[in-house]
């Protein structure tokens, strides 16, 4: 199982673009850098008028800012879960869970970090999440920006 795991993570970074780098921890306390674009600060999802938790749309973002996003991810199986493994595509995203052991309807924050340094236009970043469940072993979220000079 951990080598279907294993394979799969790799080729899903592979697809990103940034193979090879691991999720970094946030800093408590870090500020957040807000957007000034009207439809940052809300998922893409809301925007076109659904309600897609796993995407979100930080709207332009100034080269070089660090902005912040937290998601929440829920257990809405009927049997405990295990958050096995947090991956990002990118080593400019970091990513943090608050808890690792959900009982069937519990949630936990999934906390996000997208560093704009060295980027310009549209950038796409994903959050994987291994979980121990056969039926949904791997959640992704997306984050996205656009990063302007």
């Amino acid at each position: 199982m951990k080598v279907i795991f294993a394979g799969m993570l790799a080729l899903m970074m592979l697809q990103s673009g940034c193979a090879g780098q691991v999720a970094q921890k946030i800093k408590p306390g870090a500020p957040e850098v807000k957007s000034a674009e009207v439809a940052a600060g809300e998922s893409v999802a809301q925007q076109a008028g659904t309600a897609d938790p796993f995407l979100w749309n930080f709207g332009q973002v100034k080269e070089g800012d660090v902005v912040y996003h937290e998601f929440t991810f829920k257990n809405e199986s009927p049997k405990a879960l295990k958050i096995t493994n947090v991956n990002t595509s990118c080593g400019c995203t970091g990513s943090e869970v608050a808890k690792k052991s959900l009982d069937p309807g519990e949630s936990t924050s999934v906390k996000v970090k997208f560093n704009s340094a060295k980027y310009s236009g549209e950038v796409k970043q994903f959050v994987y999440l291994a979980t121990d469940s056969i039926e949904n072993p791997i959640y992704k979220y997306t984050i996205i920006s656009d990063v302007i000079k």
